[in-house]
């Protein structure tokens, strides 16, 4: 396990800088992970990174302990493009995240949930994404052609026609990762 004197700023700015990165993620907070100190120090330096080169940040945040440190060091987010990776969370975090005007990225539960279905619906329609990540379940798997299941049910949760949906999705992705774009 690292700790913050060995953490390993040099690789990552290195590899941070490389032609083609357009985002530093999967960063934040588990409730599974290591001491919250060495994802304390690990998140505030990839949030440095992030800042230094004008990427996205993606967050993994998973578990009531890891969105209240999360909501701790709402500062270290400040003017960098957020994407709330693979979003699970209530509404309240949804306001959270829409207060500070953070993409939302959702990926399969979207399909299940409505919870999930009624944050979607009512999310800025400039900052939703979608994916296909999932996390690793015995029997559980995740495929790239997963995605348009998940875009076609956004789109009916949006009352938008796929083509719009599309259209959107890819606006949205584009001012994500504008680093890449530009």
């Amino acid at each position: 396990m690292r700790t913050d004197a060995n953490f390993p700023r040099d690789e990552l700015r290195e590899l941070a800088g490389a032609p083609g990165v357009v985002a530093i993620g999967e960063v934040g907070f588990d409730d599974s992970g290591p001491d919250w100190g060495v994802q304390t120090a690990a998140f505030d330096a990839q949030c440095q990174l992030a800042r230094g080169f004008g990427h996205a940040l993606v967050l993994h945040i998973d578990g009531a302990a890891a969105w209240s440190l999360l909501e701790e060091r709402a500062d270290a987010l400040s003017g960098l493009r957020v994407v709330r990776h693979y979003f699970t969370g209530d509404e309240a975090q949804a306001t959270w995240h829409r207060e500070l005007g953070h993409f939302l990225s959702f990926g399969n539960p979207l399909r299940r949930s409505p919870a999930l279905q009624a944050i979607a619906a009512t999310y800025p329609p400039d900052l939703l994404l979608i994916e296909t990540d999932t996390y690793p379940l015995p029997g559980r798997t995740t495929e790239p052609k997963d995605v348009v299941k998940v875009g076609q049910h956004l789109a009916e949760v949006r009352g938008w026609e796929l083509e719009q949906t599309q259209e959107r999705l890819e606006e949205n992705t584009m001012s994500a990762f504008s680093r890449y774009f530009s």
